[in-house]
């Protein structure tokens, strides 16, 4: 038995808009627009019920961190926790030590490659005698960087912060 097999162009074209129904759109449109306005709702009651070195620690965290705004209130507490575990209690002591946040794998090798190639002006990169065919970061991270910084790893992304603050 032999069949011919047809090609993508032979295949009728389905019309997927009869498979969905707009009253469906609608709802689940509805139950998310709800649900986020219920988030924002508890996230502005709670910071509402803060002292003001909360909130000017809330609001740097928002300022420097781009999607910090999208954290619901658990999420907002949970950080917090975890830069008062560093020391970092207020708005002042953040933003002297928050020297910026890598997303996934290999967050402290980035990190530590980043942080070097910041400090070398293109004058020093030409004086160097040495050229640098591979550097490990991971070790220059291990062995040098992570004395002088913490890191609170949260949501996905690794957030660096300065110990001298």
């Amino acid at each position: 038995f032999f069949f011919k097999q047809k090609t993508a162009y032979e295949i009728p074209k389905r019309d997927w808009s009869s498979d969905v129904c707009s009253s469906d759109l609608s709802s689940t449109r509805a139950n998310t627009m709800t649900a986020t306005t219920t988030e924002y709702a508890s996230l502005t009651q709670w910071y509402d019920s803060q002292d003001e070195q909360y909130q000017d620690l809330y609001d740097a965290i928002v300022d420097r961190i781009p999607y910090a705004d999208k954290w619901d209130v658990d999420q907002v507490i949970d950080f917090i926790s975890e830069l008062d575990d560093l020391g970092i209690e207020n708005n002042r002591q953040f933003e002297d030590a928050y020297y910026g946040h890598q997303d996934g794998w290999k967050a402290e090798q980035n990190f530590a490659q980043e942080f070097y190639e910041g400090m070398m002006t293109n004058a020093a990169q030409e004086e160097l005698a040495i050229p640098l065919y591979y550097v490990d970061w991971q070790r220059v991270w291990d062995h040098s960087l992570s004395y002088d910084f913490s890191t609170i790893e949260f949501d996905g992304d690794t957030f660096f912060f300065n110990n001298n603050f």
